[in-house]
């Protein structure tokens, strides 16, 4: 029972308790006085320590009420109605068929407020529970006469206490099922999943009174006890907006994603493949430095930073089946579930390529989807990227580039572009060559770690002598801030555009989730076939980047263009098509 409809205020994950103390002092007699007049047709006649109950209730309810339109912003009108129906019940109280009507319209404004917090099943539960406590405790109020005068047959009130305490029952169940932490041990390790465990152990408790409940209906004092029992379960589930909601439990054998909190400050973590074995924990550049991560009794590992990658790494071995991830910084500590499986993941995962891998489980879990990560983008050249590498070596011979230079690396992917570039050139009749000139082109189809290494070179080598006059040219995998910010200037093939709404709604996606962390090709793509989406097919075309900060507001589907703009794949750069779309002669 999130109790959400009046606005909390503040912002961000912290809780504000001022107005979680309003929301108590209005709900809490609120409700007491909604199942008071609910039941008032119950009796003849009301005594004087109910009424004088029903007062100060109203007296608190009006009085929180008006208390938390300056401090909380909550909505005039609403609370308005509310104060005055509140203060309406204790008057009302001598005629049974008005105070039952002032009673159910302040159960209705009760249900307005829950059904803001919530819908379907959980929406169902809300109101399930809360008719229980009306219930309970507009009987409650009406038992305080020593001697109250019933109307119905003793058992008739037996009966109807009973059923409240079985809905109070089945509604803890409710809550515990719809939470996701039954049969977990989150429901026991953490401060959320006790709050749900003692309401529900209350309101066994208040079904033990109800079944204990004597037939003989002018003792009352069992209502009393079971009030207090719903009372403390009601402030309980109270206490449940205030309380962070665990982390979903860990899909065992798949990429994890989470957050810890260090000295306050919220950190993300990524850990991939989340496979047993030498894993990849990987943290944002926001979350700062002096990180280190360990499991069981073995020793901390720093994260640290990765050529070409963004943010800190951490190599860590994780065994099989489920553990917890320590994350620590200074006197700060916070942990993460882990549930490995028991099959280990890709090599590449957790290699000099496990980066690239890690962002693209990233697009994945920023999808919300918890698939094992099968492989990475480093085994194979992707059809895809192919193609847009073979359109690549079109371009340079229809710029009349007089050779061009191939740099890679020992992975799968990187030895298959470099043969691909290789044999489309010489099927071009393009000379390729192992020197750098001025009318030649260089085109990098390392991994992230080795490409940065090899523009930085090129970088230096520029500096002092003219080389790759025809451009230094990158493989679409290469789109990564880090990569492209080693060299001044460079340009890809790439089969989307980084400046359209979709591409940008991936990163300022990603930018969101993970810490500011910046978008990359392959988590694109599978951000985009999570969803159902089909891979970008406007063909493949050659976009330059550079480290100055200017844009062109033209093209189509183009979100504000306006620097600095939200999603920018090159913050503090630029990103632009210098072809028109490529394409090569069917054989």
């Amino acid at each position: 029972m999130d109790m959400t409809g009046m606005a909390a205020g503040g912002s961000g994950g912290g809780v504000d308790v001022v107005a979680i103390v309003l929301r108590i002092a209005v709900l809490l007699p609120t409700t007491v006085l909604a199942g008071l007049g609910i039941a008032r047709p119950a009796v003849r006649s009301v005594a004087r320590p109910t009424t004088s109950v029903a007062w100060l209730a109203a007296l608190i309810a009006a009085t929180a009420d008006l208390v938390s339109i300056p401090v909380i912003g909550a909505s005039v009108p609403f609370v308005v109605a509310q104060a005055v129906l509140t203060v309406a019940l204790p008057v009302l109280l001598r005629w049974p068929t008005l105070a039952a009507i002032n009673g159910i319209v302040l159960a209705l404004l009760l249900v307005a407020e829950y059904a803001a917090s919530g819908s379907g099943a959980v929406l169902a539960v809300d109101v399930l529970y809360l008719a229980a406590v009306l219930a309970w405790l507009g009987l409650a109020a009406l038992s305080l006469a020593k001697t109250p005068t019933w109307r119905p047959a003793g058992d008739r009130l037996r009966l109807t206490a009973s059923v409240a305490a079985a809905i109070l029952v089945l509604a803890g169940i409710g809550y515990l099922v719809l939470s996701g932490l039954a049969f977990d041990s989150r429901l026991y390790g953490t401060g959320y999943g006790i709050a749900l465990l003692a309401a529900l152990v209350l309101a066994l408790l208040v079904a033990g009174v109800a079944v204990r409940t004597p037939r003989d209906h002018h003792n009352a004092r069992a209502y009393q006890f079971g009030a207090l029992g719903v009372l403390l379960s009601f402030l309980v589930c109270g206490t449940l907006v205030a309380l962070p909601k665990p982390a979903p439990a860990p899909v065992a054998g798949t990429p994890v994603l989470a957050r810890v909190s260090l000295s306050g400050k919220d950190v993300p973590v990524l850990v991939t493949p989340g496979r047993p074995g030498v894993n990849l924990v990987h943290f944002p550049d926001g979350a700062g430095t002096g990180i280190s991560v360990s499991v069981g009794s073995g020793p901390p590992v720093d994260a640290v930073a990765q050529p070409g990658a963004e943010g800190t790494w951490a190599r860590l071995r994780l065994p099989a089946g489920e553990d917890q991830l320590v994350v620590r910084r200074g006197t700060g500590q916070g942990t993460v579930d882990l549930n490995t499986g028991v099959n280990p993941g890709p090599t590449a995962a957790s290699g000099v390529d496990g980066p690239e891998c890690a962002s693209a489980a990233l697009g994945d879990l920023v999808a919300g989807q918890h698939d094992p990560l099968a492989s990475c983008p480093a085994d194979a050249l992707d059809p895809s990227d192919a193609q847009a590498l073979a359109d690549l070596v079109g371009f340079l011979k229809s710029r009349h580039t007089a050779g061009i230079t191939v740099t890679g690396d020992s992975s799968p992917r990187s030895t298959r572009a470099a043969a691909l570039v290789r044999q489309t050139a010489a099927a071009d009749q393009l000379p390729v060559t192992s020197t750098a000139g001025a009318d030649s082109a260089l085109v990098v189809v390392s991994g992230w770690s080795a490409a940065t290494g090899q523009l930085s070179t090129v970088l230096t080598e520029q500096a002092s002598s003219v080389s790759y006059g025809y451009g230094v040219y990158l493989a679409p995998w290469l789109l990564n801030p880090p990569v492209v910010r080693s060299i001044a200037s460079s340009l890809l093939p790439l089969r989307f555009d980084p400046r359209v709404a979709t591409s940008l709604s991936y990163s300022v996606a990603v930018q969101n989730t993970f810490g500011g962390e910046n978008a990359t090709p392959d988590g694109y793509y599978r951000w985009l076939a999570a969803q159902g989406q089909p891979p970008p097919d406007g063909g493949v075309q050659v976009y330059a980047t550079a480290q100055v900060d200017a844009m062109p507001m033209d093209g189509p589907d183009m979100a504000d263009m306006s620097q600095p703009y939200p999603g920018q794949w090159i913050p503090g750069g630029t990103i632009v098509p210098v072809s028109a779309v490529l394409g090569r002669p069917s054989a």
